[in-house]
């Protein structure tokens, strides 16, 4: 496999990290305490009632760094969705897959590795832009990165934005905190 095909590679994958970004840019952002975070019951893309939801997760963080091996770290919620936009996400997502799989065949065809090794992997990452661009363009909320203690939220509609820090919005007063540093009960 030459270096040139390496580098753009990584120049592909750094397009699709700037692209994920650019897409984003405008949006609300919201930085939510993970143990106590509750969604409103609207979707996020139409604000029509929500009546399935669909799991989002956080950028991975590196919590440990061992000899062999790294720890990684992330957070999982449920966002609710309305069952159209539910499918049409899901769309989205699988155009997303195809779309990159097709860039990382080009690839290949192009430019074929000299070589079998484990570097031929790196020819994914020719894909990563049009996943991001497919999987994001529609998205009403996107997780963004996360400590053990917050998350960042990226939402589209300045109305789901109102109502996020609506339902996230209490008292010291009805807050509860839970033995073992085990989150909050709410009243």
């Amino acid at each position: 496999m030459s270096t040139s095909v390496v580098i753009f590679a990584l120049a592909a994958w750094i397009l699709g990290r700037i692209l994920s970004w650019y897409l984003t840019r405008d949006w609300e952002k919201y930085c939510a305490k993970v143990k106590t975070l509750v969604f409103p019951r609207v979707c996020p893309i139409c604000l029509s009632a929500a009546d399935e939801a669909m799991e989002e997760e956080s950028a991975t963080r590196q919590t440990a760094n061992y000899v062999i091996a790294r720890k990684l770290e992330w957070w999982r919620a449920s966002v609710p969705h309305c069952s159209k936009c539910k499918g049409r996400q899901q769309r989205n997502e699988l155009i997303g897959v195809v779309a990159g799989g097709v860039c990382v065949l080009a690839a290949v065809v192009l430019a074929p590795p000299t070589e079998p090794s484990l570097l031929v992997f790196v020819y994914i990452l020719f894909g990563y832009p049009a996943y991001i661009v497919a999987s994001t363009l529609q998205k009403g909320a996107v997780f963004g990165s996360a400590d053990a203690e917050n998350m960042m939220i990226r939402v589209r509609s300045k109305e789901y934005f109102a109502k996020l820090i609506r339902a996230n919005a209490t008292s010291a007063a009805t807050e509860i905190p839970l033995a073992n540093n085990g989150g909050v009960w709410r009243r």
